[in-house]
């Protein structure tokens, strides 16, 4: 038990270990489906081996010495109470653990946790309705493996209780590091946290009203309309950017796998300069999404360009490409998604003209602002530019049936700008242009007004036990 106590951090005690014990949970949080899917779905002659090195490396990332956090950098027992507790109503509101309205998307999630649970490992389809042979179920299973083994091994009943504990985690330790990042524990940067959005909302209303006026027509029904589409500038052919709540109440399987990568990566290899594990990191974000994957690497990038040297690690040349290759080989037996520039999409080329007005709206005017007040610090210059490519270039790339790689690649970035804003209106204390700032903050947020989870239509209530196996869900083939 001591030994257990030594690795985890457990030992109450140990009061500036907070920091510390965040970092091991947060890696073994990302860590542990990875070990669940080697050793379910890999034969055991290369699963053992390779969770020995991924086991190896996040022990040695466990002892490692740190420079812990300061004392009044730490969240006290009272703070970290109500981080829970707004994790734990988050989830709850979102759908999770099907205690209130689930969105569409939790058909498909249901039927994944239906097909783990009842299925034997790795799960394969014999039959199904658009190839002769045999299918395997290839997808991102990061957020579900610990919860179906869970439920597996006790019972299919309590897997809604199992998703909402282990989501309600991964959430909690999101919102941990988003606070580290920020360097704050003022509360209003959580509701920043899970509604900052693009303005979207303004470029719609104020175009209603210019062509109301050119038209001389007002039709208030009208307006609400395109209010609630997700992306009023391309016709609703969503590259888009929706605010994390939106993510989190759509799509947790890539979101939690996120926003914990991005917190460590910035805060452990980025401001701290240790690189010693970032490679180990993303590539255990792989399981998660490899569209997220694909979003940390301009993060993971600037992180060695701080502190290279750090980098050549055991961890990042042995675990890190061992887990790259084998989670490579899995999504290579996918079926191809087609790669498409987004002019490719729009007739007319008209993506190309618009996308400098969707960068304008979406993040654009934000980035601006929060550029001119943390222009004299280059550390977090660079961070603030690095977002800005990113945003700037995800939308040009078209992969997925409704723009997946845009919406789930800038999550990454997307978690990085939330937390530049906040420490940028921090920096505008006593300037003119704070006023403005924050009149465009409050216009970000409204966003989710016209487009939350209170305006989509949910599910019928069924529980996992009721679902459809996931290739008898949708009986159109771009689902399946």
């Amino acid at each position: 038990m001591a030994v257990l106590q030594q690795v985890f951090f457990l030992n109450i005690k140990s009061k500036n270990l907070q920091e510390q014990s965040f970092l091991v949970i947060s890696v073994g949080y990302l860590l542990l489906p990875n070990l669940i899917f080697l050793l379910g779905w890999i034969r055991w002659y290369w699963a053992i081996p390779i969770a020995s090195i991924l086991l190896f490396a996040f022990f040695a990332f466990s002892n490692k010495n740190y420079l812990l956090d300061k004392k009044n950098d730490r969240l006290s027992h009272k703070e970290l109470v109500l981080l829970s507790l707004v994790a734990l109503g988050i989830t709850f509101y979102t759908g999770i653990g099907n205690f209130t309205g689930q969105l569409i998307d939790f058909e498909k999630h249901n039927a994944v946790y239906h097909d783990l649970i009842t299925k034997d490992w790795p799960v394969v389809y014999q039959s199904h309705q658009f190839v002769e042979e045999a299918v395997l179920l290839d997808y991102y299973l990061g957020w579900y493996l610990p919860v179906a083994l869970l439920a597996k091994i006790t019972t299919i009943h309590l897997t809604e209780v199992y998703a909402f504990i282990w989501s309600s985690l991964g959430l909690l330790l999101s919102l941990y590091w988003f606070l580290k990042i920020c360097g704050s524990k003022n509360w209003w940067m959580i509701l920043l946290f899970f509604f900052l959005g693009d303005l979207e909302s303004v470029y719609t209303t104020i175009r209603f009203l210019a062509k109301s006026t050119i038209s001389d027509s007002f039709n208030l029904k009208v307006l609400l309309q395109e209010l609630k589409m997700t992306d009023i500038i391309f016709a609703n052919f969503t590259p888009n950017y929706s605010c994390q709540m939106t993510q989190y109440e759509w799509a947790p399987q890539h979101s939690l796998g996120a926003w914990i990568s991005t917190g460590l990566i910035l805060h452990f290899c980025y401001f701290k300069r240790d690189n010693s594990y970032v490679l180990f990191l993303g590539s255990l974000v792989l399981l998660w999404s490899p569209f997220v994957a694909v979003g940390l690497l301009p993060i993971i990038l600037i992180s060695l360009t701080r502190e290279f040297n750090s980098g050549f690690s055991g961890a990042n040349l042995l675990a890190g490409p061992v887990l790259f290759a084998v989670m490579a080989i899995y999504y290579l037996a996918h079926f191809p998604q087609d790669f498409r520039w987004i002019w490719d999409v729009y007739e007319n080329s008209q993506g190309l003209y618009k996308m400098p007005l969707f960068i304008l709206i979406k993040f654009g005017l934000l980035f601006s602002i929060a550029y001119l007040l943390l222009r004299k610090d280059k550390n977090l210059q660079v961070l603030l530019i690095t977002v800005a490519i990113s945003l700037s270039l995800f939308p040009l790339i078209y992969i997925g049936y409704q723009a997946d790689f845009t919406m789930r690649a800038s999550s990454p970035a997307w978690f990085v700008l939330v937390a530049l804003v906040v420490i940028a209106f921090k920096k505008a204390s006593g300037k003119k242009i704070k006023y403005f700032f924050f009149g465009l903050m409050v216009l970000s947020c409204t966003r989710y007004i016209f487009y939350g989870k209170h305006f989509q239509k949910k599910i019928e209530k069924t529980t996992i036990v009721q679902s459809k196996p996931l290739t008898r869900l949708y009986e159109i083939e771009w689902f399946n």
